[in-house]
C-alpha cells in the first residue's frame, strides 16, 4: 500500500514538475496542489511541504 502511494506521489511531483519549468511560484503550489488532491484525493499536505516541493520545482 505504501508503495502504491508513494508512486502516485512520485508521479504528481513529475507531471507537476514537466510543466511548471518558469511559472512563478504562486501558480506552482495551485497547480501542485490540485496534482495531489486528485492522485491522492485522501491524503492531505501540509502548505510547508508544498510550498517546498514548489520551490524546488519551479527552480
Amino acid at each position: 500500500m505504501l508503495a502504491s502511494l508513494l508512486g502516485r506521489l512520485e508521479a504528481a511531483l513529475a507531471e507537476a514538475g514537466s510543466t511548471s519549468r518558469a511559472r512563478p511560484l504562486f501558480a506552482v503550489e495551485a497547480d501542485l496542489s490540485e496534482k495531489l488532491r486528485q492522485a491522492l484525493p485522501g491524503v492531505r499536505f501540509s502548505a510547508e511541504d508544498i510550498r517546498d516541493w514548489s520551490a524546488e520545482i519551479s527552480s
